[in-house]
């Protein structure tokens, strides 16, 4: 008696899954494939029935001059930020286009400008690039505003807090570069491309993402 009463008077706690929801988890099932080394290898979620993408180059490279400006003016975190940037090449995390590359129409392919933040509570790496899937293409439609978002996956934080009141020890930790273990197929690559270069002196490179991008609405997910 006492059982049933609890499972009658319990509040749910799930949650209804909206279209997009239901529709992104799908898309992770029928795309997820596994690589030959054992690494997950996924297709970005694009929305159907969306405006195209117009033209962001232009917008990237206004946005990677002021970004070389701001580095110019502190030479310890210009150097973090060449730091990081070759590890992504080091890693092969991103990889310069190529001359098939160039041939893409401007509605299949997207900048991603970007910028850092600091961590400085980070026993790793205090500085962290950040991509900006939001900055909008000449149509008015940025890559973000493509891409399906996933339900969330975590517990909210109320839950979170009230079951780590139950244990005595707590252990926190953090996943390093928990979304760039996760490979993008290279149909997407195109969308994920950014401007790099480590000097001024040098020429201005064109570099493809091909993995999991932190700053894109669906990376959560």
């Amino acid at each position: 008696l006492q059982l049933t009463f609890w499972e009658l008077e319990e509040i749910s706690t799930s949650r209804i899954l909206t279209k997009e929801e239901v529709d992104c988890d799908a898309h992770l099932v029928t795309s997820t494939s596994r690589r030959e080394n054992g690494s997950y290898q996924v297709r970005l979620p694009f929305k159907k029935n969306t405006r195209e993408l117009g033209d962001t180059r232009a917008t990237a490279l206004r946005r990677f001059y002021q970004l070389e400006s701001r580095l110019s003016k502190n030479q310890q975190l210009q150097d973090q930020y060449c730091t990081f940037m070759k590890e992504y090449l080091d890693l092969c995390h991103m990889r310069l286009i190529d001359a098939e590359d160039q041939n893409v129409p401007s509605g299949k392919h997207y900048y991603l400008p970007h910028h850092c933040v600091m961590k400085e509570a980070s026993t790793t790496t205090k500085l962290r690039v950040v991509f900006d899937a939001s900055a909008k293409s000449t149509s008015g439609v940025s890559l973000n505003d493509q891409l399906m978002v996933g339900p969330a996956l975590q517990q909210d934080l109320f839950s979170i807090l009230t079951r780590w009141r139950l244990h005595i020890v707590k252990l926190c930790t953090d996943i390093q570069q928990m979304y760039t273990h996760i490979w993008i197929h290279s149909d997407d690559y195109n969308y994920q491309r950014i401007i790099w270069r480590n000097r001024r002196t040098e020429p201005i490179q064109h570099y493809k993402l091909i993995t999991v991008t932190y700053g894109e609405a669906s990376a959560p997910f």
